[in-house]
């Protein structure tokens, strides 16, 4: 029986999101010691189906540290993490693209396995390629999982896109067949619809595909483990990173997903909660949410009561906005920011104070 740890997107970055009140690459790390324990038990691959990084852009000393987190595992455990680019780790959309970035490099040399190109696992630490394939001697080969993937593009969750959920294949021999092939891709698959017109997704029973197993990222809250009427298997445990306070993140369980692939070829998954990741009212916080939307309606207040005011024309624009923020006790940055908008629709206008 093969094993496989599957994750979530994992975010990757320096600064702490707006939304953390607790250190957030801190509890970050912590989640990964907790996967890469669950790993080693197991003698299961890490994957991480894309978003490594935050960003494409991301300091090269918050590169390093999880260059040293990843080679660490690897070092203790012999076993590879796999992986594919996910919008976040890419610059626009496009893939090719991914060697500019900190992704591209850890892959060239060799912290990721990206299955952008197809390999086969066997239980060790070794990738049979499309090239090592064709040389293969006459020997039989030992029972193994082919696992690909397609990274996000613009192509991703449109018409266009159904060709990624194909797995890379190549022409087997009956000898090295693998006894089942997993697929990886950063989209927002889904068992029934989002409920959000504007939300580009793609239906689990619309999908294509010749794969055993489709395991997704991307759709952060997850869904778990799905089962199609086919008997494809699809899993997306929902990020490892929780970077905003949404509904969803702060009351969703943090979990990873335990994949297994017997040598008969049937596949099954089961759920492990995170024991070290919080609950999300202890280091999640929609105070920001709320202090911008109170300053939006602050704002707009004061702009309809400029506009009613506007009718006074021996008054200078400047002294409208002074007078009101005075009479009604507006606080000092809604009247800066007032101040501030009209400084900028004069400049755009090409317009001189003295001429308002």
């Amino acid at each position: 029986m093969f094993k496989f740890i599957v994750c979530g997107d994992l975010h990757w970055r320096g600064g702490n999101p707006r939304a953390r009140r607790d250190d957030y690459m801190q509890a970050l790390k912590l989640k990964l010691e907790e996967v890469f324990k669950l790993a080693i038990e197991h003698q299961a691959p890490v994957i991480i189906p894309g978003d490594i990084f935050n960003s494409p852009n991301t300091a090269w000393y918050v590169v390093a540290e999880l260059i040293q987190c990843f080679n660490a595992f690897k070092k203790r455990s012999g076993l590879p993490i796999i992986t594919i680019p996910g919008n976040h780790d890419i610059y626009g959309s496009n893939l090719d693209s991914v060697n500019r970035t900190p992704y591209g490099l850890m892959s060239m040399i060799g912290v990721i396995k990206d299955v952008d190109q197809a390999f086969d696992w066997t239980g060790l630490d070794t990738a049979t390629t499309e090239e090592e394939e064709e040389d293969d001697d006459e020997e039989a080969a030992p029972p193994r999982v082919r696992i690909s993937g397609h990274g996000y593009n613009a192509d991703t969750d449109t018409p266009f896109g159904t060709y990624q959920f194909d797995t890379v294949a190549w022409a087997y021999k009956e000898k090295t067949k693998p006894i089942a092939t997993i697929h990886l891709v950063h989209a927002n698959i889904m068992p029934d619809p989002p409920g959000i017109d504007s939300m580009p997704h793609t239906l689990i029973d619309g999908i294509m595909t010749d794969a055993d197993v489709i395991i997704s990222g991307h759709y952060h809250p997850g869904w778990g483990v799905y089962r199609r009427e086919d008997g494809v298997l699809f899993i997306n445990p929902g990020a490892l990173a929780r970077t905003a306070a949404t509904a969803s993140d702060i009351s969703r369980q943090v979990q990873v997903a335990l994949l297994k692939v017997y040598e008969d070829g049937w596949c099954e998954a089961e759920l492990v909660p995170l024991e070290s990741a919080k609950p999300g009212e202890e280091i999640l916080s929609r105070d920001h949410l709320e202090d911008a939307a109170e300053r939006a309606k602050k704002i707009q207040d004061f702009l309809e009561l400029l506009a009613e005011e506007g009718e006074i024309k021996f008054m200078e624009i400047r002294d409208i906005i002074v007078d009101i923020a005075e009479r009604k006790k507006l606080p000092e940055q809604v009247r800066e920011e007032a101040l501030k908008r009209v400084s900028l629709a004069q400049e755009m206008l090409e317009v001189r104070p003295d001429e308002v």
